[in-house]
């Protein structure tokens, strides 16, 4: 929440790059609270919450909107990476219309789907 704080006063507002990846305790709320106050990035390029695999979090639909919301007022934004969100078909839907309302939507990428180089069936 200091950041997001920082980000409200104009604190961070040529910051290009943020990457809370390694911080696997923040909670789905404290996720939700976050997106909700983040605000004036205008130089934000890249968001990164992504969670290891066995810190994996499943989201209601409140935190995909406060998320979607929180992209939308990040006018340069351009890679989204959330590994190790479970998300369902519904909130993509949201997501992805968020995306393709964003100024920068032709270059917006969202990363929410691990790529492993093995098959994820796992047979007895």
């Amino acid at each position: 929440m200091e950041i997001a704080k920082g980000a409200t006063s104009g604190g961070f507002q040529k910051l290009e790059n943020l990457d809370l990846s390694m911080n696997h305790k923040i909670t789905e709320e404290g996720y939700r609270h976050f997106f909700q106050a983040l605000d004036n990035l205008p130089s934000l390029q890249v968001l990164n919450i992504c969670r290891q695999i066995p810190d994996s979090i499943q989201v209601q639909a409140t935190t995909v909107k406060a998320l979607s919301q929180c992209v939308s007022r990040l006018p340069r934004l351009t890679r989204l990476e959330m590994l190790s969100w479970l998300l369902d078909k519904e909130d993509m839907k949201v997501i992805n219309a968020v995306k393709e309302r964003h100024p920068q939507s032709e270059r917006l990428t969202v990363f929410w789907k691990w790529i492993v180089p093995f098959s994820s069936v796992i047979q007895k």
